[in-house]
């Protein structure tokens, strides 16, 4: 059963704001207000994570265990000043590869255990320094299975040298070593499929023809929407299709033809001339996605260009 508790910040200087995590939720309050809200999912003895900030940086991290309030409870006040579960955070540097001269971010995503919450620890605003820091929790407070993984993002937008409307490109890092400085590899760009109209008419059924970079492919998402209509095609498929296939890193797929399967309307096919076509896809290496193993990495890419066909 979710339950309702309440809480405080205290320690909040001017134009400050404090956020908190609890069992599967989060909140958040201002100097102005300091009172929060939570409806917490989760029962049992759980760890209460806060960070004060301002101007997306933070400069305080509260850490207390064993919390357990009953519904309707209040929770102990957050003191940022209490210099027993409160501290200074932990800064380190991260570094960008294969940044492509697009816009940068990077911060840390905090594993708060026993609720195995991600808890994404921004700081400081989009760049394109390939270099800059990260704040996270220290070590010291840290129980098992605590640990952080670096999301670095480079952001294309609104290059119509090369027709792209908007790609975004995300790596997921785990430090070989916890509460160090990093390095991270940005994955390729990706190239958006083709579209074609394989029957000449509108509406049209649909072709796509594209090729995936080494670093992704392990599911692949294309849709192909109509820019100025409500249709959508969506095509879907993941490396263990593409292997069971016979078909490496290059692809071609065909909407089937459905006109004249009853309750299939024949404008339900795309009418052709502008469309959008979102391409996702991703890769890992050395875990799965969800895990904290020490190197492992998962690399994402999402792309929107408008084309016609």
């Amino acid at each position: 059963m979710v339950k309702r508790n309440t809480g405080s910040f205290a320690g909040l200087g001017a134009n400050q704001f404090g956020a908190v995590w609890l069992g599967g939720t989060a909140g958040s309050a201002f100097t102005a207000n300091p009172n929060y809200a939570l409806d917490v999912p989760l029962d049992g003895l759980q760890s209460l994570l806060a960070i004060r900030s301002a101007s997306n940086v933070f400069d305080k991290v509260y850490l207390r265990r064993d919390v357990n309030q009953p519904n309707n409870g209040v929770l102990p006040v957050i003191d940022f000043n209490d210099p027993a579960r409160s501290f200074p955070p932990l800064e380190r540097t991260v570094t960008m590869t294969n940044g492509l001269g697009d816009v940068l971010n990077a911060s840390a995503i905090f594993r708060l255990m026993p609720a195995n919450q991600s808890i994404t620890l921004a700081n400081g605003s989009q760049s394109v320094a390939t270099t800059r820091n990260y704040r996270t929790v220290p070590l010291g407070p840290r129980s098992g299975g605590e640990g952080d993984e670096i999301l670095a993002t480079a952001t294309l937008t609104n290059v119509a040298a090369v027709s792209v409307n908007f790609e975004l490109r995300s790596v997921y890092a785990v430090p070989v070593t916890q509460g160090s400085d990093v390095s991270v590899a940005l994955g390729a760009r990706l190239v958006s499929p083709t579209v074609t109209a394989i029957n000449g008419m509108s509406p049209a059924r649909v072709r796509i023809n594209g090729t995936l970079p080494a670093d992704y492919g392990e599911l692949t998402t294309v849709l192909v929407n109509e820019a100025n209509g409500s249709n959508q095609h969506i095509f879907a498929f993941s490396a263990a299709y593409r292997a069971a296939s016979g078909i490496g890193a290059t692809y071609e797929f065909t909407f089937p033809e459905f006109t004249g399967v009853p309750g299939f309307p024949a404008d339900a096919h795309l009418m052709r001339g502008l469309v959008y076509v979102n391409t996702f896809s991703d890769g890992s290496s050395g875990g799965s996605r969800t895990s904290l193993t020490p190197g492992r990495v998962y690399r994402s890419v999402s792309r929107v260009v408008e084309t016609a066909f």
